[in-house]
């Protein structure tokens, strides 16, 4: 977690009480070369913090795989589209 904590120091006062905070929604997911995280027609509500390693963003079109984007170390991840418009969902 120090390593997130590095990164958004960055950008916020980072109090124990906030800290605290963010570890009680935090946990660490380790995945595999060729894992999938999120599959296409589901629905994404995750922001990941990529501490190691990089994610490739990508769907299928015809049979191929179409990447559309790559998250890099220290980098967040998600599936934009989804997770904003399932937190806009949960709002109503």
């Amino acid at each position: 977690m120090e390593k997130l904590f590095l990164f958004l120091g960055q950008f916020l006062n980072l109090t124990d009480a906030l800290r605290e905070a963010l570890l009680s929604k935090i946990y660490i997911q380790k995945v595999k070369k060729g894992d999938v995280i999120v599959s296409e027609g589901k629905v994404c509500n995750q922001l990941f913090f990529i501490r190691k390693g990089f994610l490739r963003g990508y769907h299928c079109e015809n049979g191929k795989e179409i990447t559309t984007w790559f998250g890099f170390e220290n980098d967040f991840a998600t599936s934009t589209y989804s997770f904003i418009s399932v937190k806009q969902v949960l709002k109503t």
